[in-house]
């Protein structure tokens, strides 16, 4: 900006930061205060407004413009003060970065922000590194050097000392005499993260979001007034930092204490002593430090709040911290009320009514609460003592172990969970179709979680996003029968997917995580299935890291590309890092898919980071690693040679997946098709699968019937029912499965859909009911079948029965009631000896009479034959045949024993009887990997107060019980 311009009218609508933060400076009143102190010095708001203006002007003078970035290698004080507010003034971009790093890594990030220009302290090693970066960097024309000391820098790059600086734009007076009119959304500030999860990346920050945090957390959360003083261990070139000895008190008209030395309890106790701040903030491994220090007991005297971020403070930390020092100092602070200890972290429920004052702000703002310290929607917690810390998150004192997951009302009660969406409603996913191939695009709404608590960081997933991921699937193949490949790729920079959120899956009750984690691998498992049995080849396009159940997502698919850039790898990082491990199938995958040997898929899954690279191509975790410039042409051509393969019709019409009709109330849950009665006195519940009304014609009538074919129609309401009560009704244990209507019209629908096996559609609908059996198979109730007269368990309804755990037949009919109807009967057919096979590869007859090939035999010769009690029973279909007058006692005895016993040692029963037989891929993850997983859930190691699950997140190591079991 010229002095010309810097006259001009400014534009509506424009917003700069940094005339934003010295408003003070403007008013008689507020100008002379003390903006800045600490061993650099003091600087009044009038001294840092004209400080700032002059290094505007320089560095316009040293031909900087306005969006250029200015990279600052500098230690806390006035002239790293002066330079971020001069840069922001200028249009410019300042890039505060860590004095610790290497002259390579500063050299890196000064390449990567495509900097001219190097501000530099002449404290510490930071010059010898920065004479290093510019060696590397050949970008950088021009250096500052803030003290007087000599710095080398190569040919042809200019270096001038602060002074000098400052003195270029004093000489150039009124050349910035205003802010430069950036917008709200313009770039006001860059901060690279730590790289501690590959290379360090750069965080823009508009102007706005200053404004944004400043009026939210720093004036309404903090309560920063003009008498305060605020002292940060973090250093300005940390978000934590500058927010915290920058930003909150200028914008405030309050006094930011800078120092430049690097922090030890020593150093800050004695700043402490000097300074005399009223705010103090610091990282729970800090306030462990001092606590663990000798630190004067009045260290403290001058400090009303004591802010801690970074990670969860440890609920124990934080009583020591609040105890000490002795009541006696505490006595003198200037308020009479003892400091406060706040942790900046994510609650997963209101706070409780008798909490004094737990703030809240969202960020952005959201919360329309007209105080927001009385709003419920907070993420900073106030520390009390009706609160208790457990898993990084804190809870009402008296709540127990696995009650953290709460509905947004904070009744305590997990949220209702429906599974019907639609690409309309999708959050997290984005399906996109060109011709034979389909993209789906995992892009998680970060505040889309199912129930408060957590964000869904990084593409983390929790269950909400595997329904939505396992509606897209089944769309794909109902209604894209053109599509022939599917690419699932991630729609955020660098990252395909972290996996599961572990803030969820801390705070989560053992069932949920069950549930969840069994859910995600059906979904696995379809994915497969579409590829094996429908022509929709799965190609995994990772963009960048996939980590946990985002690799497991890519093991689902048959093919793994993984960008090569140097940083994006693959990773199961769940034993190392959480105690617990790979959920979703991956290990099992690893071995019994990919065929990773033992032993390097024991290293690999011990290796947090993971592996990249032509290291993943060699040890089979992906097939190809594409060099990033290649990305976007490689992943195009595999997929159209996927689709070239598939043996999908061309040219044929989808059938929509119509919204399921369904009424649900308090006792009960309808469909067209299928209903349930929910008892919860008795734990139960009683399904009823109705028949067809009528036979169908040929298989033009099932692609005209579309979603309302009896078949489609009612596994579309069948797997629904299954997934709400296993979801949203863990109590009810027992299902009593009954049927009602015409089994002539059930065989009739079946022998179609059997004789036009080669149809597009009637393939998928057949796949569809076995995926849905499956589902039944792996479900954690006990199923009990009644078959009684006017039902129709025949062929494919047969199979619930041959699912089931017990099944009854009526021998005979009910005399007092209706003597003249047929007996009840069950028919064998060739739905039943093939077309359905359960996970271990066999179908549930074969399973039933493993190994008795002569039982197998008879039951084939009565194929087609509508069998009665007697019939059934000796044939061993059925477990009982009571007759009418027995029949309501022995229901309703086998019904009340089971609900007498241990759910946990029904479900370990259950899921031991149901599979026996050949072990496959299948069978390992939902028997012997689940089964682990689930115990290690439930051990101290991982879900305990000290275990790994919880202590994620909190910089403390897990206290692990080193007995084996």
């Amino acid at each position: 900006m010229t002095a010309e311009t810097a006259t001009a009218p400014v534009p509506a609508g424009a917003f700069n930061a940094a005339g934003y933060l010295l408003r003070a400076a403007e008013h008689p009143d507020t100008a002379a205060n003390t903006a800045l102190t600490g061993p650099g010095g003091d600087l009044t708001y009038a001294d840092l407004a004209g400080l700032a203006s002059d290094v505007a002007a320089g560095l316009e003078s040293w031909g900087v413009r306005a969006e250029e970035r200015v990279v600052l290698f500098m230690a806390d004080g006035p002239s790293m003060a002066a330079a971020i507010l001069g840069a922001m003034r200028l249009g410019a971009v300042p890039v505060p970065v860590s004095t610790m790093l290497t002259g390579a890594e500063l050299a890196a990030l000064l390449g990567d922000a495509r900097a001219r220009i190097l501000l530099v302290s002449d404290r510490f090693a930071v010059p010898a590194e920065a004479a290093l970066a510019l060696a590397l960097a050949p970008g950088v024309r021009h250096v500052v050097a803030e003290g007087p000391g000599a710095l080398r820098a190569p040919d042809g790059v200019r270096v001038g000392t602060f002074d000098d600086l400052a003195a270029a734009g004093r000489a150039r007076d009124g050349a910035v005499r205003d802010p430069y009119p950036t917008s709200g959304d313009s770039s006001g500030l860059w901060l690279y993260t730590s790289g501690t999860t590959g290379t360090p990346k750069g965080a823009m920050h508009r102007h706005a979001n200053i404004r944004h945090v400043v009026e939210t957390y720093g004036r309404q959360v903090l309560g920063i007034t003009p008498e305060d003083r605020c002292y940060s261990v973090a250093k300005l070139f940390f978000a934590y930092g500058i927010g915290n000895s920058l930003f909150f008190p200028l914008a405030a008209g309050a006094t930011a204490v800078l120092d430049p030395d690097p922090p030890t309890p020593a150093s800050v106790a004695g700043r402490l002593a000097e300074y005399r701040p009223t705010l103090f903030f610091a990282v729970p491994t800090f306030y462990a430090a001092l606590l663990n220090a000798d630190v004067p007991a009045d260290a403290f005297a001058s400090v009303r709040l004591a802010v801690s971020a970074g990670e969860p403070l440890p609920a124990g930390l934080c009583r020591r911290f609040t105890e000490w020092p002795p009541s006696a100092a505490r006595a003198s602070r200037r308020s009479s009320a003892p400091a406060r200890c706040w942790s900046w972290t994510s609650c997963p429920r209101p706070r409780p009514a008798s909490c004094a004052a737990s703030p809240s702000a969202s960020w952005p703002p959201r919360c329309s609460a007209a105080d927001p310290r009385e709003a419920k929607c907070y993420k900073l917690l106030t520390f009390c003592p009706a609160h208790v810390e457990h898993g990084g998150a804190a809870r009402p004192a008296g709540t127990a172990e696995g009650q953290l997951m709460s509905s947004p009302e904070g009744t305590g009660t997990p949220p209702h969970v429906e599974f019907r969406v639609d690409p309309s409603g999708y959050r997290h996913w984005r399906l996109d179709v060109d011709g034979p191939v389909a993209t789906l695009t995992m892009a998680v709404d970060e505040r889309g979680g199912l129930v408060p608590g957590y964000e869904l960081k990084l593409n983390s997933y929790d269950l909400g996003v595997d329904v939505e991921l396992y509606d897209a699937v089944q769309r794909l193949r109902f209604e894209h029968p053109g599509v022939r490949a599917v690419v699932l790729t991630g729609g955020r920079e660098k990252v395909f997917c972290a996996g599961a959120n572990i803030r969820m899956l801390a705070a989560s009750p053992h069932e949920w995580k069950v549930n969840f984690c069994r859910f995600t691998n059906e979904t696995r498992n379809g994915i497969e299935d579409a590829t094996a049995n429908s022509g929709q080849t799965y190609l995994a396009a990772l963009n960048g890291t996939a980590s946990g159940g985002g690799y497991e997502l890519a093991l689902a698919c048959e093919h793994i590309m993984l960008v090569d850039d140097r940083s994006s790898a693959v990773s199961l990082p769940e034993v190392p890092l959480l105690g617990v491990l790979p959920g979703t199938g991956g290990l099992t995958r690893l071995t019994d898919k990919r065929r990773v040997r033992r032993d390097r898929a024991d290293y690999f899954a011990t290796k947090a980071e993971g592996l990249a690279g032509r290291k993943a191509v060699a040890w089979r975790l992906v097939d190809e690693a594409v060099p990033r410039p290649a990305w976007d042409a490689a992943v195009a051509g595999r997929a159209a040679e996927l689709a070239a393969r598939s043996s999908r019709p061309e040219g044929a019409r989808g059938v929509e997946l119509t919204p399921l009709g369904k009424e649900r109330t308090e006792s009960s849950v309808s469909y067209r098709h299928v209903s349930a009665k929910l008892d919860r006195d008795a734990g139960s519940v009683e399904i009823t699968i109705a028949g067809p009304d009528s036979s169908p014609g040929g298989i033009e009538d099932v692609h005209r019937q579309g979603a309302g074919f009896w078949t489609l129609a009612m596994t579309r309401e069948l797997d629904d029912l299954i997934l709400d009560l296993r979801t949203n009704e863990p109590a009810l244990g027992t299902w009593l499965f009954r049927t009602s209507g015409d089994a002539r019209h059930v065989l009739a629908h079946d022998r179609l859909l059997l004789d036009n096996a080669g149809d597009w559609l009637a393939n998928e609908i057949l796949h569809y009911l076995k995926r849905t059996l499956k589902r039944l198979d792996v479900t954690s109730r006990s199923l009990v079948a009644l078959i009684e007269p006017g039902g129709c368990f025949a062929g494919s309804l047969l199979e619930v029965v041959l699912a089931a755990d017990r099944s009854y037949q009526l021998d005979g009919v009910f005399e007092d009631t209706d003597p003249d109807a047929d007996p009840a009967a069950i028919t064998v057919t060739a739905m039943n000896l093939g077309p359905l096979p359960m996970g271990n590869g066999l179908t549930r007859l074969a399973t039933r009479f493993l190994g008795d090939d002569a039982a197998l035999a008879a039951v084939r010769d009565a194929e087609g034959k509508p069998l009665e009690a007697a019939d059934a029973e000796r044939l061993g279909l059925v477990t009982f045949t009571p007759d009418d007058i027995d029949w309501d006692e022995e229901i309703r005895i086998a019904a009340e024993e089971r609900a007498g016993f241990s759910p946990d040692a029904l479900t370990g029963l259950e899921a031991n009887c149901r599979f026996p037989g050949p072990e496959t891929m299948e069978t390992r993850i939902f028997g012997r990997l689940t089964a682990w997983q689930n115990w290690i859930f439930t051990r101290p190691n991982a879900s305990g107060p000290d275990g790994a699950l919880c202590r994620y997140g909190t910089g403390e190591r897990a206290d692990f019980d080193r007995k084996r079991v």
